[in-house]
């Protein structure tokens, strides 16, 4: 039996964009490994604090976890050491 996280749509695709990154990034020029990493960390998180979040059993515990999350999504995890155009202009390249 499914964790019932595990069934939400928006937790399906974290997985998925955490993949789609994990398989991007190694590709990407060397000496970009500190930025391999936050992204592939960041991807992460999402999905896992959508889980951890929907095991809480309190409104503003979830509420928490899921604020989280959104962080990691909107940049908020990568957003200092990301040059937007660096990384927007691979991920054109590389489709």
């Amino acid at each position: 039996m499914p964790f019932m996280f595990e069934e939400l749509e928006v937790y399906q695709k974290a997985v998925t964009f955490a993949d789609q990154i994990a398989e991007l990034t190694p590709a990407f020029p060397r000496g970009f490994g500190f930025l391999v990493d936050q992204l592939n960390r960041a991807a992460l998180s999402i999905a896992t604090n959508l889980a951890e979040g929907n095991g809480r059993f309190t409104k503003p515990h979830r509420k928490n976890f899921f604020t989280i999350a959104r962080g990691s999504e909107s940049g908020g995890a990568w957003g200092p050491t990301v040059r937007g155009p660096l990384v927007y202009d691979f991920l054109a390249r590389n489709r």
